[in-house]
């Protein structure tokens, strides 16, 4: 995966006195890993789900790679972003397993089974 670049994004929502997200920048190496870790409310799910196309930051930029997925006028949908995410309640699919669940994104995308299981 390219590096994945987080450039001040901020996200408010509508009715809210305060940003849930403000001035955030991260830069994901090239094949690196992002958790998040914080208290209850900082902002942490709001993020992931910019990340993933869930939300659309409402100032700043995300990129991955040359590509802009979120800013200057742009917002690549999740299903173009070949992200996946696994929620704090670790089951999506509760009849499924947590391999099930954090292998579904390659089930989806048809990767050969070897191939998924190896990821």
């Amino acid at each position: 995966m390219a590096q994945l670049i987080l450039n001040a994004i901020s996200k408010s929502f509508e009715g809210t006195a305060r940003a849930a997200v403000s001035d955030v920048s991260i830069t994901v190496r090239e094949g690196g890993f992002l958790a998040l870790l914080g208290p209850s409310g900082c902002g942490k799910t709001t993020v992931l789900r910019m990340i993933a196309g869930f939300e659309q930051p409402t100032d700043g930029r995300i990129t991955l790679g040359d590509t802009i997925l979120a800013g200057d006028g742009r917002m690549v949908a999740p299903e173009h972003r070949n992200m996946a995410m696994v929620f704090q309640s670790y089951a999506l699919w509760p009849h499924m397993s947590v391999a099930d669940n954090v292998g579904y994104p390659l089930k989806s995308a048809a990767s050969p089974a070897r191939r998924a299981a190896a990821r």
